[in-house]
């Protein structure tokens, strides 16, 4: 799966942030989770594992799950 960098983040139907980083584990190389700056202030940025991934395109990102559950994933320091 390619995973972008950079662009909007789908809450189901929902615009929910956008993607800016990934994740990689470092003993082999796969990447684990994505991070997500949320859309709204304070723009917490949080993070996301690739198992929440449902489908990527060039431009988006959809998860699974709602804003909801987004607010509800660790935050990224």
């Amino acid at each position: 799966m390619d995973i972008p960098i950079g662009v909007n983040v789908m809450c189901g139907s929902e615009l929910c942030g956008d993607s800016t980083y990934l994740v990689i584990n470092p003993v082999n190389d796969e990447v684990t989770h994505i991070v997500v700056a949320e859309k709204a202030f304070p723009n917490v940025e949080r993070l996301v594992p690739v198992d929440n991934i449902l489908e990527t395109s060039p431009t988006s990102i959809r998860l699974r799950g709602s804003l909801k559950d987004l607010k509800e994933m660790d935050s990224f320091m």
